[in-house]
């Protein structure tokens, strides 16, 4: 997605939708992430953050899956509650919580509660009927937008055809992007985990995986005491799934 440095007036002028009582002023732009952009606003001393969404269809994202699972979240204190979204789910609005995400390597403190709120997160019956996460699928539909005859995508696919199965049994609600910078701790100390685009029903062990591969090596193994027991006999798998999954969502979107 090409980076945007301003808020269309189209949306701006939708103000009094967000329960706010005055035209925002000090509209600044927050750096970061790779599929949205963010944006800090403020309006009679309240702040907001409002976040243009990504449509692109490659993305195979579900927009109207992550709305319905990030109020659910909101609800049970994972998530910040949202105050309004456009009928389009282009953009929507919350309040800004002031805080910092999870530098890359989090003190054990941290990384216990990670796996805490995780553990949480699969506990939740979603209501919502989510999709399935086929990695399998997914990685070929990313492959698919790729050439075909380069060396990169015929190594990806060659791995993609060794992958080995998570128990489906065992699939429940995950997140599947709890990556350190998605997550904000607040000037209180809680822990927030944001941007629910990829949630879907999959493995467990796949949040586990993705939170671990983005740790210092020397950190790994510690994070790893904190996922279930019952778990941790697939994390190798669940590793190698999120790395293809990874690896063929930045192919496909290189030139982007």
């Amino acid at each position: 997605m090409k980076s945007v440095n301003v808020i269309s007036e189209e949306i701006l002028a939708e103000w009094h939708k967000w329960g706010v009582t005055s035209r925002p002023e000090n509209i600044q732009r927050i750096p970061g992430g790779l599929t949205n952009q963010n944006f800090l606003l403020c309006s009679d001393g309240v702040e907001l953050l409002l976040r243009l969404n990504n449509k692109a269809t490659s993305l195979s994202i579900y927009r109207e899956e992550e709305l319905t699972i990030h109020r659910q979240m909101a609800k049970a204190g994972l998530a910040p509650k949202l105050r309004y979204h456009s009928a389009e789910l282009n953009y929507w609005v919350r309040d800004f919580i002031p805080g910092a995400t999870l530098n890359a390597a989090p003190s054990t403190d941290e990384l216990r509660a990670i796996a805490q709120i995780l553990a949480s997160v699969h506990s939740q019956h979603p209501t919502c009927n989510l999709h399935t996460l086929d990695v399998r699928a997914a990685c070929s539909q990313y492959l698919a937008q790729c050439d075909g005859n380069s060396e990169a995508v015929i190594r990806l696919k060659s791995e993609l055809a060794k992958l080995a199965p998570l128990p489906a049994e065992e699939a429940c609600l995950c997140h599947l992007d709890p990556l350190p910078a998605n997550w904000l701790r607040d000037i209180a100390g809680k822990l927030w985990l944001l941007d629910w685009e990829y949630a879907a029903i999959a493995h467990p062990a796949l949040d586990y995986a993705a939170l671990q591969l983005q740790l210092p090596e020397n950190m790994q193994a510690s994070f790893e005491s904190f996922v279930p027991e019952n778990f941790r006999e697939v994390m190798p798998d669940a590793r190698a799934q999120v790395q293809l999954l990874d690896r063929s969502w930045r192919l496909a979107h290189a030139s982007e």
